[in-house]
This record gives structure tokens, sequence and C-alpha cells, in this order.
């Protein structure tokens, strides 16, 4: 899993986005190996190679928390609305099918890479954008939409 990381790493440091996503599309890691790098990566910050490994995983049919999570919040960044949306919906259908006392399991792994979002100046200078990240919040963790609805 660490060389797989390490290499990941490298190309998106290096803005190799053609070799990341070739890198990951090539069939060599299973899909469960690469949710887990996904997985790694939103917990590090790295939006932008989870954002492309979950629209691979997605594309062949995979389904999952990290998955929608990443397409959400990458879609948010990178100005994608229909893989925003689709994340956002993935992830409130998955939500809402928790039962309520397992529903706050889903905070952790949305909130650690939506405050790496919180902390880059793009986000931070456009107020639209950091609506749309709570959003992510609202749709993945039901007690935070009554917090968060500032429209009600």
């Amino acid at each position: 899993m660490q060389s797989l990381l390490e290499k990941i790493f490298q190309m998106d440091v290096t803005d190799n986005i053609v070799g990341l996503v070739k890198f990951m599309g090539e069939g060599r890691y299973s899909p469960q190996k690469l949710l887990l790098a996904a997985s790694h990566l939103l917990a590090s910050g790295r939006i932008r190679p989870a954002y492309i490994l979950a629209m691979l995983l997605a594309k062949n049919g995979y389904r999952n928390t990290t998955i929608f999570t990443a397409l959400s919040m990458g879609g948010l960044l990178y100005g994608n609305q229909i893989e925003a949306a689709h994340g956002l919906n993935g992830l409130h259908a998955q939500a809402v099918a928790l039962p309520v006392e397992q529903q706050t399991a889903l905070f952790e792994p949305i909130i650690v890479p939506m405050l790496y979002l919180l902390q880059r100046d793009e986000i931070r200078a456009d107020k639209r954008r950091i609506l749309q990240l709570f959003e992510v919040l609202k749709a993945a963790v039901p007690c935070c939409r009554q917090i968060f609805d500032w429209d009600a």
C-alpha cells in the first residue's frame, strides 16, 4: 500500500495528471486496494488524486462512501457539478440507509478532507464554494442538516 501511495503522491506533486490517470487505470491494483488508497488520500488532503481515483472506480460500477466523498469534494473543487451532484446524492442515500445511531459514523471521513479544502485560498475566497462544502456535510451526516441549514 505504501508504494502505491508514494507513486500517487509523486505524480500528484509533479502535476503528472495524465500519468496518474494511466497508472490508476491500468489494472495493476485491485479495486479494494484502490479504494483504500482513495481513503488515505482523502484523509491526507490529497483531493485531486482521490477524485481521479473515485471517478475511475465509479465508472466501473463501484459505490462507496469514500468514492462519493471524493466525487463530491473533487467535483466542487474542480467545477464538475455533475460529479459533485453524483457524490452528494450517493452520500445522502447511504446516510439515510443507516440506522440513526450509526449516521454520525460518516462525520470523520467527511470532515477531515473538508477541513483541508477550507484551508485553500480559492475556497475561502468564494462563499458559494464554502456553502457547497457544507452541503456535502449535510448530505452525509443527517444530524448536521439542522445545524448548517441556514436557508430554513
